[in-house]
C-alpha cells in the first residue's frame, strides 16, 4: 500500500510543468482519492502493528510515504506518525535514523507537528511526553 502510494506521488510529482493543467488536477485528484479511500483507512493498522513491535520494514516503508507525500495537504499521516512516536518512540527513532539528512529533515517536520496535536491529547501522561519532548529535541540534532 505505501509503496504504491509512493509511485503514485512520485509519478505526479514529476508530470508537473511536464503535463497540462487539467492532466495534473486529474492526477491530483486520482492521488487525493487513494490517499484518503486507501491509505488513511490503514493507518489505524498500520500504528497498531507498529505500536507494540519491532517491524522495521513496515517502519520504514510508512516513514518512505511520509517523505513522498510531504507536499500533500492530508494530517492523518502527520498525525499516524504522532501516535506511532508516543506509543513506540523506540520504533521510530530507529526508523528515522535510516534516512539521508534531507529526509530526516521531511520526518522530523511531520513528525514534529504530528506529536503536537497528539500530545495535546494526551495531557495526563507527564513522564511520557516529557521523555517524548526530549526524544523530539535529540532527533532535531540529527536532521
Amino acid at each position: 500500500m505505501f509503496a504504491r502510494a509512493v509511485h503514485f506521488n512520485d509519478h505526479f510529482k514529476s508530470d508537473v510543468g511536464r503535463v497540462s493543467p487539467s492532466q495534473l488536477d486529474k492526477e491530483r485528484h486520482e492521488l487525493e482519492l487513494y490517499d484518503e479511500d486507501v491509505v488513511d483507512e490503514r493507518l489505524g493498522d498500520c500504528v497498531k502493528l507498529l505500536s507494540s513491535g519491532d517491524d522495521r520494514t513496515l517502519a520504514v516503508a510508512f516513514f518512505e510515504f511520509l517523505i513522498s507525500a510531504e507536499n500533500s495537504a492530508d494530517e492523518e499521516p502527520m498525525f499516524a506518525l504522532g501516535q506511532l512516536f508516543f506509543k513506540n518512540p523506540d520504533l521510530v527513532e530507529v526508523a528515522f535514523s535510516q534516512f539521508k539528512p534531507h529526509e530526516r529533515e521531511i520526518l522530523y517536520k511531520t513528525l514534529a507537528a504530528g506529536w503536537l496535536n497528539v500530545r495535546a491529547e494526551i495531557s495526563d501522561h507527564d513522564a511520557e511526553i516529557k521523555d517524548r519532548d526530549d526524544r523530539l529535541r535529540r532527533m532535531k540534532a540529527a536532521v
